[in-house]
């Protein structure tokens, strides 16, 4: 991660999925199957050939992303090209899912936190991020008192005149 919150991103090409990538399963959703990795990362392989690569590239090389768990490296089977694409590895995210936040919490660390989500969700916003399918079982408050979004598949790039109407319904969202 650069100092800005930019994500420094690389794509791979492989032959075959290592074993390594898929050390234990974690989750099966939607769409794809999250992996935790023999050194601790998650690998997000998709089920389907959708379009997410270039949405989830963009996301990571041009916004400001501290509070979301972007793709690190973009993965791609036999050649570096997008119907080739097949998921992703991404820092693996530990803490309490905002679903099941505990009353023991330091409320006043965790609004901080959250209140540091909301500037860059507003930033992101009037430059263009929409963000989709924010809700307590994706979204994470972890140890060091941070916030942290996972399961950004459906977001999306805009560039729209109404930034102002966008920006109310990310934080909506969050």
């Amino acid at each position: 991660m650069k100092g800005d919150g930019i994500v420094q991103t690389k794509e791979t090409v492989l032959t075959q999925i290592p074993r390594s990538y898929t050390y234990r399963r974690i989750n099966d959703g939607m769409s794809g199957i999250c992996y935790k990795t023999s050194d601790g990362k998650l690998f997000k392989k998709y089920k389907y050939t959708i379009d997410y690569y270039k949405v989830l590239k963009d996301i990571a090389d041009n916004f400001r992303c501290n509070h979301l768990a972007l793709p690190e490296e973009f993965i791609f089977l036999t050649s570096l090209s997008e119907e080739n694409f097949i998921g992703y590895l991404r820092q693996l995210v530990s803490g309490d899912l905002f679903d099941n936040l505990s009353d023991d919490i330091n409320f006043t660390k965790f609004l901080k936190a959250l209140i540091l989500v909301e500037k860059e969700m507003i930033d992101n916003s009037k430059r263009g991020l929409v963000y989709l399918d924010m809700n307590g079982s994706n979204m994470f408050y972890t140890p060091q008192d941070e916030i942290k979004v996972i399961d950004h598949d459906l977001y999306d790039v805009s560039f729209e005149q109404s930034f102002k109407e966008r920006a109310y319904y990310n934080l909506r969202e969050l």
